[in-house]
């Protein structure tokens, strides 16, 4: 969305890393006069990187302008969600060609290289510690340097196979979520998704046809949530989906529709003879008042397990079966 202020510039939630080209790796053929490979250090832009929380991988562009804020609050020119941060945590200003770093009487202050700081003059080297778990450096990237690492951050926070997130990243946005939810009173709902009858599919039509069906389970998935909302790949044929500010009702519709689009589906690949059907066991909980993450989890896994050992091919919440199509079909034979 164009905006006059700053901006959190990462890879979108939704974009998958490409595979990585021959050029990329710097080894070049040229047929013409080469042209630098680096811009020039002029070329470069002032940016903070987030190294660790629940936003790493994220550049903060300090430009244009002289002055940026961050904290929780919206009006902030970076809005960071992370347990810790106070609503205008720091203030970062331009002052000739360096960078001031100053704490806005936080509740938990701000630390330059683990030392707490009110004011402080930034280098490339300083590593600036807010909130509960995010990490900043100070750095000067161009277009290319931006791009690259862009791309390496969206590839360390996606699963391999089936492009959507991984454990790793489930682990980080479930934090992030939990805490703004508990904060401000927002739902929070959580889908757990597995893949009925997967080790049979395995056993009868080898592993590249387990995966051909993981990649179609995941892109059905991922076709059927909202934007705002996420897909990770929790653990072998598991699978999450975190729904932010989704109260029951409408995160009993999103697992129904999961189940449905994936019922319809039909996967073909290595080993699989004929197009064929999977079907999923799904569970959904809610984040409840007083609950912790763990406790959140907790709930739905146990949800999915009522789900699957009562039929399969089904929607469980609360000790409830919602929603249940046919039993799944046999596996057809290699």
């Amino acid at each position: 969305m164009p905006s006059s202020k700053p901006y959190l510039e990462a890879a979108s939630d939704d974009a998958v890393p490409g595979e990585v080209a021959p050029d990329e790796t710097g080894l070049l053929i040229m047929q013409s006069p080469p042209k630098p490979a680096v811009a020039a250090k002029s070329a470069r832009q002032p940016c903070l990187v987030v190294l660790q929380g629940p936003y790493e991988g994220h550049v903060l562009r300090l430009f244009p302008g002289t002055s940026w804020t961050l904290g929780r609050s919206a009006s902030a020119s970076f809005v960071m969600d992370d347990e810790g941060l106070s609503r205008t945590h720091v203030r970062i200003e331009k002052l000739h060609n360096d960078f001031v770093i100053e704490d806005l009487d936080s509740r938990n202050g701000t630390y330059v290289n683990e030392r707490a700081v009110k004011r402080h003059y930034l280098s490339e080297d300083d590593v600036v510690r807010v909130g509960a778990s995010t990490l900043l450096r100070l750095t000067f990237m161009d277009a290319l340097d931006e791009e690259m690492h862009q791309r390496l951050a969206a590839a360390a926070s996606r699963d391999a196979l089936t492009k959507v997130f991984n454990r790793r990243h489930f682990d980080e946005r479930l934090a992030a979520e939990g805490a703004g939810a508990r904060r401000h009173s927002r739902p929070l709902a959580l889908i757990m998704v597995d893949v009925d009858n997967f080790k049979r599919v395995n056993d009868t039509m080898g592993h590249p046809a387990g995966d051909a069906v993981l990649r179609g389970v995941a892109a059905c998935l991922s076709n059927a949530v909202r934007r705002e909302d996420a897909v990770f790949r929790y653990g072998g044929e598991e699978f999450a989906v975190l729904l932010r500010e989704t109260p029951v009702q409408g995160a009993l519709i999103l697992a129904e529709r999961l189940r449905i689009g994936v019922e319809q589906a039909r996967h073909e690949g290595p080993g699989i003879p004929k197009p064929l059907q999977v079907t999923v066991s799904v569970g959904v909980a809610m984040l409840g008042p007083g609950n912790s993450d763990e406790q959140l989890v907790h709930a739905a896994d146990q949800a999915l397990y009522q789900a699957k050992h009562s039929g399969k091919n089904r929607v469980v919440h609360n000790g409830a079966t919602v929603s249940s199509g046919p039993p799944p079909l046999p596996t057809p034979p290699r």
